[in-house]
């Protein structure tokens, strides 16, 4: 009999600390439960009865109350009706709850830091309604019950951080496209600096053989001048000369006409030159200050999306 006492024994203690953990395993899934809901005692347009209650942080009444409507009447074709500032649903549909249809009934307060939330879950025909309650419905009636609001919860903290995720990305999107604006102004001043300089080079070059023109064109002249000069005659090879004389300095002046044109084209192309570099300047650091605000942006963006994936996902449809 010994041996047998002793594995009876080993059994009974086996299921005594199978019984254990799953108690504590239980416990603690109450209280984290406790943390997303509360219960309590509170009036309504039926009397007084246990209201399941959650707060939703940073959340617009006029949102929640769109959602609400949406999320308990989505297995249903029953409507929603607001009197009196109560929510009702008759003939909700959720089969982790109830096998049948059952009525809800919510109350949603806006405060300055949230939105509040108290739902009434009632079965049966409308003249013996009973209500859920923590006091008197089935542990599993109570689970599936907090499990539908956490899942609504859910619904509505992803709700909450999508809408402020969407005004992060568009504000990232401005500050990349004030950044695009800066970086194609900074390549347009680059672009205008190189311009100018080609001018200056052209312009030069244009100088250098307008003087070796001039050179040549003084002794065109010299020797004209000579010519005249030893002419003995007064006749018309003399008128002539004398004509092509006036020809030969007529274009010396045009020649030195052009290299002024061309001297205040040098300038000009040396005064867009400074103002581009001191645009350049300017945008290099408005640049790294912008990009600066683009990768902070960047990072808020990243942090908004984390919070966002670390709420539970319920992978429901409204």
């Amino acid at each position: 009999m010994q041996p047998f006492k002793k594995t009876f024994m080993k059994k009974i203690l086996s299921v005594l600390l199978t019984f254990i953990a799953f108690n504590t395993i239980y416990s603690q899934d109450s209280t984290k439960t406790n943390t997303e809901l509360s219960t309590e005692a509170k009036q309504m347009s039926l009397g007084t009865k246990q209201a399941f209650m959650m707060v939703i942080p940073a959340a617009k009444l006029k949102d929640i109350e769109t959602l609400w409507s949406k999320y308990v009447t989505r297995n249903t074709k029953s409507k929603i009706v607001k009197t009196n500032g109560e929510w009702t649903v008759v003939g909700a549909v959720e089969k982790n709850i109830s096998a049948t249809t059952f009525n809800v009934y919510s109350s949603i307060l806006a405060t300055v830091k949230d939105v509040r939330l108290s739902v009434f879950f009632a079965e049966g025909d409308t003249n013996q309604l009973t209500f859920i309650s923590k006091d008197s419905s089935a542990t599993e009636k109570i689970l599936a019950v907090e499990k539908y609001l956490i899942d609504f919860k859910n619904l509505a903290r992803r709700d909450v951080v999508e809408q402020e995720l969407e005004i992060e990305k568009k504000g990232l999107k401005t500050l990349e496209s004030e950044l695009k604006s800066m970086e194609k102004d900074f390549d347009k001043s680059n672009k205008n600096v190189s311009e100018a300089k080609r001018r200056i080079e052209k312009n030069e070059s244009e100088i250098r053989r307008i003087d070796m023109e001039v050179e040549a064109k003084n002794s065109q002249i010299a020797q004209q001048k000579n010519a005249i000069v030893n002419m003995t005659t007064l006749g018309d090879a003399k008128k002539t000369a004398q004509k092509d004389l006036s020809k030969f300095e007529s274009e010396k002046k045009k020649l030195f006409s052009d290299k002024e044109k061309m001297s205040k084209e040098i300038d000009k192309s040396r005064a867009e030159i400074r103002n581009e570099e001191n645009t350049i300047a300017k945008l290099n650091v408005t640049k790294a200050a912008k990009q600066a605000d683009v990768t902070k942006q960047e990072d808020k963006v990243k942090s908004v999306e984390n919070r966002l994936n670390a709420i539970p996902n319920p992978g429901i449809k409204l």
